[in-house]
């Protein structure tokens, strides 16, 4: 009886072994700090929109001469620009740009030089989990954006 109480345990442990092996495992989490820097001569307001659901998020100004900065953590790998939150619902997929309410700049991930694609910033890596990507508004942007009617 005893043999058979013993087989049954380490047929257990076998099993839960062999299950938690197939599980994918994050043993990191990156952290991408975004700083956005405004070396314009104008105010700059980012709204950023979840198109799936028509949705503004998120409303974050930068006034000339300034910068502001946004930490994401992403399980595995680094999270891309305005991925807020796993859900759906929290994720930047749209970005206008607003310079003084005169003019904007609309970005979707599809854009060129787009807002949206970190490859389009400046890279600077901390340690092996930590990123720095820095994107830098000039008065370019502003001259290239369109006016607000």
């Amino acid at each position: 009886m005893q043999l058979k109480i013993n087989w049954i345990i380490y047929l257990l442990i076998g099993s839960n072994i062999i299950l938690n092996s197939c599980e994918k495992r994050v043993d990191y989490n990156f952290k991408s700090t975004y700083v956005y820097s405004n070396t314009s001569n104008h105010n700059i307001e980012l709204r950023v929109y979840n198109e799936s659901d028509r949705n503004l998020i998120r409303e974050i100004t930068i006034i000339a001469g300034d910068s502001t900065s946004i930490i994401l953590y992403g399980d595995g790998s680094p999270a891309p620009p305005f991925f807020f939150d796993s859900s759906l619902d929290s994720i930047g997929d749209s970005i206008s740009v607003v310079f003084d309410e005169a003019k904007y700049l609309p970005f979707t991930i599809d854009s060129e030089n787009s807002i949206l694609d970190s490859r389009n910033y400046q890279e600077t890596k901390l340690s092996k989990t930590n990123l720095l990507y820095r994107y830098i508004f000039t008065n370019e942007h502003y001259e290239n954006a369109i006016p607000i009617n």
